[in-house]
């Protein structure tokens, strides 16, 4: 999901770069939630 959201939106997946990979669990659990937040 988050993955294919990230292709479609280059500014959502340079953010989830910056992002704790243990954050990337809580973006799997909240979707795109808490990087529309960031």
């Amino acid at each position: 999901m988050i993955a294919n959201e990230s292709l479609e939106k280059p500014q959502e997946n340079t953010k989830n770069l910056l992002i704790p990979k243990r954050d990337e669990k809580v973006l799997f659990s909240r979707g795109t939630t808490l990087v529309d937040e960031i």
